[in-house]
């Protein structure tokens, strides 16, 4: 049993989570976990326990095919070139 003021491993893993979802950075959840929560971690180790929780920054799932095809087709639309707008939709040179 986890001492008072000490987080079991399922409190440990929602605190964690918790502070990761608000978007803190690892530093801040690790300042956060230690001051308030008793729970003293290195940052490899809580990035090892973020990924082990399915937990991960910058998440992009590409279908890169997908995307050069996008790409390729907007360039053929545009002449070859692709077109910059301005905030009112006026092309810049």
């Amino acid at each position: 049993m986890a001492n008072v003021g000490e987080a079991t491993s399922t409190e440990e893993m929602e605190l964690i989570s918790h502070y990761f979802h608000l978007g803190y950075e690892y530093e801040v959840i690790l300042e956060f976990l230690k001051q308030y929560h008793d729970v003293s971690l290195s940052i490899r180790s809580l990035k090892r326990k973020l990924r082990e929780y399915g937990l991960r920054r910058n998440a992009n799932d590409v279908d890169e095919p997908r995307l050069r095809n996008i790409i390729r087709s907007e360039l053929r639309c545009s002449g070859g070139s692709p077109l910059v707008t301005g905030l009112c939709g006026i092309p810049f040179d």
